[in-house]
């Protein structure tokens, strides 16, 4: 072809010509090519999940060594394939996600059938204090070096899960004197609550990308002993924030951060 196309401006720092012809073109990756490219995604791989960045290798190494494409349309192709991993991992969260919460709602049900909802006697801060228990368990497992076993601090997670539910429905349902809901009413409620976690989980994921996947256990412990805190100060404030979020919120985060230490725990 003849035809021939102006300069096409990417980047206020650099200039990139398109080729006159999408064959004849011979071509070689700047790295201010590469820094806009990169620059441009939103997401990198966790590098603790490998499988996909494996595969991303030989790709890319084809897509920069081909004469075939024009410049803009490798930028182009390596992006797509970036938000195409990104997809992926989304997906594989989405089902550990699940896996994890259809063992924590097993724990609940069997509980639930054992004991019944009297539960539903526990004031906020009771649950908060059983949460705090459960997670400086966790914290005292993690700083022993003897003692650094996936199986103790899973067992822990889970009822840190099923705490935060039971936290949830308190704040929806109020507090009673003895227990008034029957196993189907509990455990719709159980599953209501788990959803709308579920869509906070997914919208923030959408936000922040699966940076979560790059923390220890460790800092995911920390986090939920500080949301713990967090919340005690907001009931001694009577439930009244300035600018922070709610009881309710940090309930939520605490759910999330514990599936995240368990699907973390099993990688």
């Amino acid at each position: 072809s003849n035809s021939s196309f102006g300069p096409i401006n990417l980047d206020p720092g650099f200039e990139l010509a398109a080729p006159k012809s999408i064959i004849s073109a011979p071509f070689e990756i700047s790295f201010e090519t590469w820094e806009f490219t990169f620059s441009i995604l939103s997401y990198s791989p966790p590098s603790k999940n490998e499988s996909l960045e494996i595969l991303t290798i030989p790709i890319i190494f084809l897509v920069e060594k081909s004469n075939i494409f024009p410049l803009q349309f490798k930028v182009i192709l390596l992006v797509f394939f970036s938000k195409f991993m990104l997809k992926s991992y989304m997906e594989d969260t989405k089902s550990q996600y699940h896996q994890i919460i259809n063992k924590s709602r097993k724990i609940f049900v069997d509980k639930n059938s054992d004991y019944g909802s009297s539960w539903r006697v526990l004031r906020i801060i009771s649950l908060v204090d059983q949460i705090n228990i459960k997670a400086q368990r966790i914290r005292n497992l993690q700083n022993n070096i003897n003692n650094k076993i996936a199986e103790g601090q899973t067992a822990e997670f889970y009822g840190i899960i099923n705490y935060s539910v039971m936290g949830l429905i308190q704040l929806e349902k109020g507090v009673v004197d003895e227990p008034d809901l029957d196993s189907s009413q509990i455990i719709d409620l159980y599953d209501k609550n788990i959803n709308e976690t579920f869509e906070l989980m997914l919208a923030k994921n959408h936000d922040y990308g699966e940076a979560w996947r790059e923390m220890e256990v460790i800092s995911l412990t920390d986090l939920i002993i500080q949301k713990i805190y967090r919340t005690k100060s907001i009931l001694k404030n009577n439930g009244k924030t300035n600018v922070s979020e709610g009881v309710d919120a940090n309930f939520q985060d605490i759910l999330n951060y514990s599936v995240f230490a368990q699907i973390l725990l099993k990688e």
